[in-house]
């Protein structure tokens, strides 16, 4: 199997876990949302493989040559969503792994960062990519 194809597959295992753990009511949603940005980034380094540039290994670079490579893809890559996971992901990835210290000194741990309605559409948006990207890889 190809480096892209073996992203690809992880991107589509991360997702069906997800996608299974949704299904199942998993109540730790902080996990079932990192498994979706793991799928996305697993989906951003295919796709950067499949344009023979080699995949960053910081997670903000990855995702940004992710949107610079989806905006010469000729399929039809909703770039608005790129662009908004992007930044979603920046923001958030940390915060469903590890407590975040607030201003206020409180701590906030990772499962109160997201909620059914944020992960529904977290999933609705990495599926579409998903469904968009599969053809090519």
């Amino acid at each position: 199997m190809t480096e892209r194809k073996t992203y690809f597959s992880i991107a589509e295992r991360y997702l069906s876990s997800a996608q299974n753990e949704l299904a199942n009511a998993n109540p730790y949603l902080e996990v079932v949302a990192f498994k979706f940005y793991h799928s996305y980034e697993c989906l951003a380094s295919s796709l950067t493989l499949f344009f023979n540039r080699k995949v960053p290994k910081s997670h903000p670079k990855k995702l940004n040559t992710f949107l610079a490579l989806a905006k010469k893809e000729p399929r039809p890559l909703n770039i608005h969503n790129v662009a908004y996971l992007n930044m979603l992901f920046e923001n958030q990835r940390n915060k469903y792994l590890y407590p975040e210290i607030e201003s206020t000194g409180n701590i906030k741990a990772p499962q109160n960062q997201i909620d059914q309605t944020k992960i529904n559409n977290i999933r609705t948006q990495v599926e579409g990519i998903h469904r968009n990207l599969r053809p090519i890889i």
